[in-house]
């Protein structure tokens, strides 16, 4: 049987869902079936994703135009972050003739066998996600993001929310007991969802989630969480663990086919030179002044960071420790 694979993409993440196909392909031996949940995507596009699936012999393509279906719903609170495509997944046991299936947001790169993940024990659940360490940072150091998580974790604690960019879905369960249902309503109700339907899933949910390694969803916007000394040490060692050897990448903030700088980019484009949008380039024209600023200035902090604290100084040039010194300890007499 085909591993049920979702994914999601507009025209602007048609690239990102590219190589979110070629990277499952290269590293997954099971027969794979994609369904890419789409709204108005180009003939172009339709045809570089069946080129895909075509040349690696192992793999079939269902192209769901879930446009009609997403445009019911409102746009997301942080439109600027978000477009009704994020919906898409809550729409997976609508259109996916499945028991099970994998979703994969359309900014992740693949790094290990999907199969591992198909066959995670749900323990009964209904999903499977990995808990979301970058809203315990965020919890950690704003007030109003603590409270923010409180609220939308009923209390539970922040421990109890999960990214919803990668997930292992018990479909039949999801059809008979209505989680998903639960979130589009949530949606359309209107509620203060920051990071929308990621939000509205998880109230829905209430908790009741089976987790997965950290290493199936590495967010790479909290690269520093290892050394942040308010974490607590457990934390701190999984998701240094889970970048040592990520299962999946997942490119929160700045996506890896643009022209900032981000964690795990040159690996991204060595996979990305092997679709058919290998040839794809970000215009410099096509940003604004002030984003041409942020990209200056991104690159200027990627090329050099120091970073100096009482025992401890780090210099790293592009990301490569160039000085590092711990002052000793010294025993007691």
């Amino acid at each position: 049987m085909a591993i049920p694979i979702v994914v999601a993409a507009d025209e602007n993440f048609a690239v990102g869902a590219g190589v979110v196909m070629q990277s499952t392909l290269e590293n997954t031996s099971a027969r794979v079936h994609f369904y890419l949940f789409h709204d108005a995507l180009s003939v172009e596009s339709r045809d570089r994703f069946q080129r895909i699936t075509d040349a690696a012999g192992n793999a079939e393509l269902t192209l769901v135009d879930a446009g009609q279906a997403l445009a019911r719903l409102p746009k997301p609170l942080r439109a600027g972050a978000y477009t009704r495509m994020t919906y898409a997944r809550l729409l997976a046991p609508q259109y996916v003739e499945a028991d099970r299936a994998v979703y994969l947001d359309a900014d992740t790169l693949v790094r290990d066998d999907v199969q591992k993940l198909f066959d995670h024990d749900l323990g009964g659940h209904a999903l499977a996600a990995t808990p979301d360490y970058g809203a315990v940072w965020l919890s950690l150091h704003n007030r109003v993001e603590r409270d923010y998580f409180r609220r939308i974790t009923e209390g539970r604690g922040v421990g109890s929310y999960f990214n919803a960019g990668v997930l292992l879905l018990d479909l039949e369960a999801l059809r008979r007991e209505g989680q998903m249902d639960r979130a589009v309503e949530l949606i359309a109700k209107g509620r203060e969802l920051r990071f929308a339907d990621q939000c509205a899933l998880n109230l829905a949910v209430a908790g009741g989630f089976s987790p997965l390694e950290e290493r199936w969803n590495v967010n790479v916007a909290h690269r520093e969480l290892p050394d942040d000394p308010l974490t607590d040490a457990p934390l701190r060692a999984r998701v240094a663990a889970a970048f040592a050897e990520p299962a999946v990448v997942h490119y929160v903030g700045p996506k890896p086919w643009s022209l900032f700088p981000t964690h795990f980019k040159r690996e991204y484009a060595e996979v990305l030179r092997r679709t058919p949008w290998r040839d794809y380039r970000q215009p410099l024209g096509s940003l604004s002044w002030k984003t041409q600023q942020a990209l200056l200035k991104a690159w200027r902090k990627q090329a050099v960071s120091l970073r100096i604290e009482k025992n401890e100084l780090r210099l790293r040039l592009f990301g490569r420790p160039i000085v590092q010194w711990t002052r000793p300890t010294t025993d007691a007499a």
